[in-house]
């Protein structure tokens, strides 16, 4: 393999800038089953900070199903709405969430999209019970 490849040795330091991220977030529960959030999003590169942002809705069906919906706008692109769900069947929790189901049914009009999907296993997690306000 030697002979194949001209190998060569050097010892110089090797650095490159990563991009610093800044995330701040927030939920605020509307009833105990809906939520809504908000994320604001800042990076730097390129000697400029680029912010972008996402809002979005949760709401628990069942103690066993939940979904999300959610709008970004992030690097120029405005049309992002994701949509997640997950399955809590003990002791696995399966779920799957794009961050742009427009990809799907117009995907001409889209950059990107990215899908997650996957399986937790779960043990040891009892449901919360609902406290009680003191006041």
């Amino acid at each position: 393999i030697s002979k194949t490849f001209d190998i060569s040795e050097k010892n110089n330091d090797y650095w490159y800038p990563l991009n610093t991220k800044i995330y701040l977030t927030g939920t605020y529960s509307l009833t105990p089953k809906d939520k809504v959030g908000l994320l604001v999003r800042g990076e730097f590169y390129n000697q400029a900070i680029h912010v972008g942002g996402a809002l979005s809705y949760n709401r628990r069906f069942f103690d066993w199903l939940s979904a999300s919906l959610s709008y970004s706008a992030f690097n120029r692109y405005y049309t992002n709405v994701g949509f997640g769900f997950n399955v809590n069947i003990f002791p696995f929790q399966i779920y799957a969430v794009t961050d742009n189901i427009l990809a799907a049914f117009i995907p001409e009009k889209s950059k990107n999209a990215y899908v997650h999907v996957g399986l937790n296993f779960v043990f040891g997690y009892k449901t919360p019970k609902t406290a009680v306000p003191i006041l």
